[in-house]
Formats: structure tokens, C-alpha cells, sequence
């Protein structure tokens, strides 16, 4: 009897039974890496040059081989702080991406640091789009300056998001809610109705090709804080 492959990307079946998750095939994958039993993609090395207020990294073949939202692992940087997992976001050219642009000129741990010409860098592709995790690649950033209340954000950097606000203690015997919803449907609610002011908090993830709405019924829509993780 023939034995028939088939299946998406990741998943795998024998006959029509599946026998391997996509899940548990990029679980093993992630494994085999760590364990050095397989190589990554080496998508470009040489000479490279980091700009920390556009978050460009400048390098010959680096837009090549690279898909927007696939994960890159960079070593051999002079700044250490560059020797870290990025996630592609615009590929300008063959030569130029930028990488996790929200964090551009911010000093977060995904704002690349200033550099020109370090020699011996060499950027690996780590995921794929498609299968990296949520994190990977990915950092804390404070979107505040460039988010308000009542507009929807559409995701389009082809990885889920996470999302995370807050809003000043609230008054007295009030309620206010805060709603957080993606494609329309609320996923997290805040709100107070007590004898003591309390801080709204809302959060959830946000799905590649997903869009999220903050907004808030009565009161004033002022925010302590609004972080993503991306």
C-alpha cells in the first residue's frame, strides 16, 4: 500500500490521518535548532550599518530571502544590543529593511542601536511569518503618542499583537467602561462602580489582519499608558 504525504505547511498526514500538528512540527523544529541538528538560513553577512531612528539596517542581500513579519537573528554586531531577534516589517530594497518600525528612536530592546559599517554581522532567518510565536522577535513598545481612543488600528505586520491600556483612577461612584474589541467583538472590559476610585486596565491579543478598537462610554478618554507588544 502507498504511503501519501499531504497537508498545509506545517501539518502532516499519512493516508488522510494526521500524525503531526502544526503546532508540534514547529516545536520540533524550534528543538532541532536550539540542538545545532539544524541550520538556519544565513540570508546575509558583511558589512553592516544600523540606524536607531528609522530602525533601517543597512546590508548587502538583506532584503533578499525575507518575507514582511518573518523573524531574523543578527550576530557579530559591535553593539550587543543589536545581537538580538528583530522581526521584518518593510523591506525597502535588496540591501535595506526595517525591522519592528514602532520601536524606531524609542531605546527599547527592539530599537536597533546606532552603527555604521560593522564588519562580520550576519543576519539568519529564525521563523517564518507563518509560525512564529508570540514574542519572538517582538518587544514591549509605548504606542500612546500614536494611538487615540475611538479610531481602529488594523494589524498588518502578519503577526498577532498584544495590546495592553490603562486609564487614570477613575471618579467616585462613576462607570465608565473601557472596551477593548477586535473585529467588532468586545474581548476585554473595565470598569467602575465603587466608593473608590479605580484604574481601568484592558488587554488582549491582536491576530494578523485583525483590527482593535479602544473606547470609553462618558468620561474623559485620557490614558496612562498604552503598550504593545510587537
Amino acid at each position: 500500500m502507498a504511503i501519501v504525504l499531504s497537508g498545509t505547511t506545517n501539518d502532516i498526514t499519512v493516508n488522510g490521518v494526521s500524525v503531526a500538528t502544526d503546532a508540534e512540527v514547529s516545536s520540533a523544529v524550534a528543538d532541532a535548532v536550539q540542538t545545532g541538528l539544524v541550520a538556519l538560513q544565513t540570508i546575509a553577512s558583511g558589512t553592516a550599518t544600523f540606524t536607531a531612528t528609522t530602525n533601517n539596517i543597512n546590508l548587502t542581500g538583506i532584503g533578499i530571502g525575507v518575507e514582511i513579519g518573518d523573524v531574523i537573528q543578527i550576530s557579530g554586531a559591535e553593539d550587543s544590543k543589536n545581537n538580538s531577534e528583530f522581526t521584518v516589517e518593510v523591506i525597502t530594497d535588496a540591501n535595506n529593511i526595517i525591522v519592528n518600525q514602532a520601536h524606531a528612536n524609542k531605546g527599547t530592546t527592539k530599537n536597533v542601536a546606532n552603527r555604521a559599517s560593522d564588519t562580520g554581522v550576519t543576519v539568519k532567518l529564525l521563523a517564518k511569518w507563518y509560525n512564529a510565536p508570540l514574542g519572538l522577535g517582538q518587544g514591549w513598545v509605548n504606542v500612546k503618542s500614536m494611538r487615540e481612543a475611538e479610531h481602529i488600528y488594523l494589524n498588518t505586520t502578519r503577526r498577532t499583537i498584544s495590546v495592553n491600556i490603562m486609564h487614570p483612577s477613575l471618579f467616585v461612584n462613576t462607570n465608565f467602561p473601557l472596551t477593548l474589541s477586535v473585529d467588532s467583538l468586545v474581548i476585554s472590559k473595565s470598569s467602575s462602580n465603587q466608593s473608590y476610585p479605580s484604574q481601568g486596565f484592558v488587554s488582549g491579543d491582536i491576530g494578523n489582519n485583525s483590527s482593535y478598537l479602544i473606547s470609553q462610554n462618558g468620561g474623559g478618554l485620557n490614558f496612562d499608558s498604552w503598550v504593545e507588544l510587537r
